[in-house]
């Protein structure tokens, strides 16, 4: 059985609502997994390597890339597991991308928003290093740096935008 016909099987009432398209299949975007793969090599390899202003902004750019395509396929995910439909998912993309943008530059830019970020996404590392060993964390604050030029990254969230909006169009009747 094809992952196509176990979808049809486990819920064909959201399947049909949502036509062809399947919870957080943007990011199966080529442009999204690239970024994902970059985000991970660069933070977990690369900065510690090679730390510099470019490691830095790569982090930020992949990472404004694969935010808001991971928020709007949990909400997505969430709608197909409880047969809801989902939003239309260009309207969701604007709003997360709009959402991760103000809470990237409030990071970038308060140090309170700062220091409160480096804790959650320490604390969030130990907890996914509990869950997985192979996955190393010391538990206390992420090394996060303040640094008011990386807004510069925010433009990395037209990529999403455009490609809800590619994917929105392309869906026969969808107007989202």
């Amino acid at each position: 059985m094809s992952e196509t016909d176990a979808l049809d099987v486990v819920a064909p009432v959201a399947h049909a609502r949502r036509g062809a398209q399947r919870p957080a299949e943007l990011m199966t975007a080529p442009v999204v997994v690239l970024s994902l793969v970059a985000l991970v090599i660069n933070d977990h390899w690369l900065k510690g390597a090679h730390a510099s202003w470019l490691t830095g902004k790569a982090s930020d750019v992949a990472g404004l890339v694969v935010a808001p395509v991971m928020l709007v396929g949990l909400v997505e995910v969430a709608a197909w597991l409880l047969e809801r439909k989902p939003p239309g998912s260009h309207r969701s993309m604007v709003v997360a991308a709009v959402a991760v943008g103000i809470v990237f530059a409030t990071i970038q830019v308060l140090p309170p928003a700062t220091e409160a970020y480096a804790k959650i996404a320490g604390w969030s590392a130990h907890l996914v290093a509990g869950l997985m060993p192979f996955v190393s964390s010391a538990g206390g604050p992420a090394n996060v740096t303040a640094d008011p030029t990386d807004l510069v990254a925010l433009f990395a969230l037209l990529v999403p935008l455009r490609l809800s909006t590619a994917s929105t169009s392309s869906m026969p009747g969808n107007q989202s």
